[in-house]
């Protein structure tokens, strides 16, 4: 069975960077990758614009077509025809999306045997975007045809924290509020915005790492492990959790930006904002297994080292450590190879579902909601906000 792999997003840095070596990690032959972009571009001039080696093994295929306009879509019907599973991968920016799909509805580019589609994030930019942008979706799309990506649910020391939860049964025994005192969740970054900046700049961490990754680890760490290991069961587990969360009071908040954060946005031309380039956000969990217990979800860019890991404080004053992305290494795996794999076989487990989306929306949009309440800090570069 033919697969057409479709990259919408082409010649962006998410797809030089991590989505096209994956590709060439997953190999398989009857794979065929379709790069699609506004440039014009020869299918041997994309692969030198991107840097893949000459014995790349990957059948790639170069496509113009300017994705803000649905109509120009049309240069895809004839390239499509010939594959009967068709990957719609959506790395782009949000606004993008729904021209995007306006035309492969146009065009019947969805019309085969088997067709999904794959947004990178941020769905949406608040609650009611994503609640609209997803009833969009539904008018072309099944939920079951949709795959939406998190990195963070592909990496191996997160698959070993839910295999540990449903193997360890004193593990899973003392994760509850009688044994824990406090879960901090870590993912610092030493760099700080570099190249992201005019995303980041109107984004910032609360949006870019709380409301997807971090929350989506956090709901794995406090879910009651199912007895049956499906998709659906664990997704249910998962949204049950995060309905459950609620902020905790402003002075538990706290916001801050890098020092020299405001002249790389003079130097870009950009307006002035009070973005935050770190976040410590503390929530709790109405459910009788968490009561009382405080949350915390900590990242930022120009922070003395790049690591990420979940600390279990107990309340016989013992910690334990489980570590994300190990500190020290300065290349992380990013499990996007693994990601593809599930995603060709349509398994679901390891992508994030509409609801849960939705819910770290709910959490996000009342940070944005709080803000003028929440103590803002400026740090010094390389340093940890006091």
């Amino acid at each position: 069975m033919a697969t057409a792999f479709v990259l919408f997003g082409s010649t962006g840095d998410l797809v030089k960077k991590k989505v096209l070596p994956a590709l060439v990690l997953l190999s398989a032959p009857a794979v065929t990758v379709i790069a699609v972009g506004r440039r014009s571009f020869s299918t041997v001039q994309y692969r030198n614009f991107i840097g893949l080696a000459d014995d790349a093994l990957l059948d790639l295929q170069y496509v113009q077509a300017d994705i803000s306009e649905s109509e120009s879509l049309i240069a895809l019907s004839t390239v499509l025809h010939a594959y009967d599973t068709r990957i719609f991968y959506v790395a782009t920016g949000y606004t993008f999306f729904t021209p995007i799909v306006m035309g492969i509805e146009r065009f019947g580019l969805h019309i085969c045997d088997d067709v999904k589609v794959v947004f990178e994030k941020p769905f949406g930019v608040d609650g009611l975007s994503a609640r609209t942008l997803d009833a969009r979706l539904k008018q072309v799309f099944t939920e079951e045809q949709l795959f939406r990506i998190d990195h963070y649910l592909a990496k191996e020391q997160v698959h070993a924290l839910v295999k540990r939860k449903m193997t360890d049964q004193v593990f899973e025994e003392r994760l509850f509020a009688g044994h824990v005192a406090k879960i901090t969740l870590r993912a610092h970054e030493s760099a700080g915005v570099g190249e992201r900046l005019s995303y980041y700049h109107t984004t910032g961490a609360l949006k870019d790492m709380i409301q997807n990754h971090l929350l989506q680890v956090l709901s794995l760490i406090l879910l009651k492990t199912p007895r049956v290991e499906d998709a659906e069961t664990m997704h249910d587990a998962k949204d049950a959790v995060l309905e459950s969360l609620s902020l905790g009071k402003p002075e538990e908040q706290r916001l801050g930006q890098y020092a020299s954060y405001p002249s790389e946005v003079q130097k870009a031309g950009l307006p002035a904002r009070a973005t935050e380039t770190f976040a410590r956000v503390t929530v709790y969990s109405s459910l009788p297994r968490w009561e009382g217990v405080p949350l915390v979800l900590e990242t930022g860019k120009q922070l003395p080292e790049r690591y990420a890991e979940i600390v279990i404080l107990y309340r016989d004053g013992t910690e334990e450590v489980l570590e994300i992305n190990p500190r020290g290494e300065t290349k992380h795996a990013d499990g996007y190879a693994f990601l593809f794999t599930e995603l060709v076989e349509g398994k679901r487990e390891w992508f994030a579902r509409e609801d849960e989306i939705l819910e770290g929306w709910r959490l996000v949009d009342e940070l944005e909601r709080m803000k003028q309440t929440i103590r803002f800090t400026l740090y010094p570069d390389g340093m940890l906000p006091l």
